[in-house]
C-alpha cells in the first residue's frame, strides 16, 4: 500500500516538472512570436494587402466606436425619459390614491350616517295610520232605492309610545 502511494506521488511530481518545462517553452515561443517581424518575410504585394486590411480594420473600428457612442447616447436619453416619466406617474398615482382614499372615507362616513339615521328613525318613530275623512257629498239619492244598512266596524284605539331619550 505504501509503495502504491509513493509511486503515485512520484508520477504526479514528474508530471508537475513536465508542466513547468512546458510553461517555459510556451513563454519562449510567445517571446519569439512577439519579436518576429512578419513584414520582413513578406513579398511587396502581400505587404500592400496587409496595409489595405489594416486600413479597412481601422475604418471598421471607427464606425463601430461611432455606432457604440450613438447607441449609448440614445440609451441614456431613453433612460432619462423613462425615469422622468416613472417619477411623474408615481406622483400622479400618489395623488389619485389619496383622492380615492378621501372619497372612500367620505362615502363610508355618509353611508354610516345614513345607516344611523335609518336605524334611529325606525326605532324612535312609529308609523301613524290616519284615517282620511270621507268627503260628504251633497248629492241626493234617488228615493226609489232603499238604503242598505251596514254594520258598524269596530275601531281600535291608537296608543302612542313614549320616545326614548338617546
Amino acid at each position: 500500500m505504501a509503495n502504491l502511494n509513493l509511486n503515485k506521488i512520484v508520477q504526479e511530481l514528474s508530471q508537475w516538472s513536465d508542466l513547468k518545462h512546458l510553461k517555459k517553452e510556451a513563454q519562449k515561443l510567445s517571446q519569439e512570436i512577439a519579436n518576429f517581424d512578419i513584414h520582413s518575410h513578406l513579398s511587396p504585394n502581400a505587404r500592400q494587402k496587409i496595409k489595405r486590411l489594416e486600413k479597412r480594420y481601422n475604418e471598421l473600428m471607427k464606425s463601430i466606436a461611432q455606432a457604440q457612442k450613438q447607441f449609448d447616447r440614445d440609451f441614456n436619453r431613453t433612460l432619462r425619459y423613462l425615469t422622468k416619466t416613472k417619477s411623474e406617474v408615481e406622483k400622479n398615482l400618489k395623488t389619485v390614491k389619496s383622492a380615492t382614499q378621501q372619497h372612500r372615507e367620505r362615502l363610508e362616513k355618509k353611508a354610516k350616517n345614513m345607516a344611523d339615521q335609518l336605524w334611529t328613525t325606525s326605532k324612535s318613530t312609529t308609523k301613524k295610520k290616519t284615517k282620511r275623512k270621507k268627503k260628504v257629498t251633497t248629492k241626493k239619492r234617488p228615493t226609489a232605492q232603499k238604503k242598505k244598512s251596514k254594520a258598524k266596524k269596530s275601531t281600535t284605539k291608537k296608543s302612542t309610545r313614549k320616545k326614548r331619550s338617546s
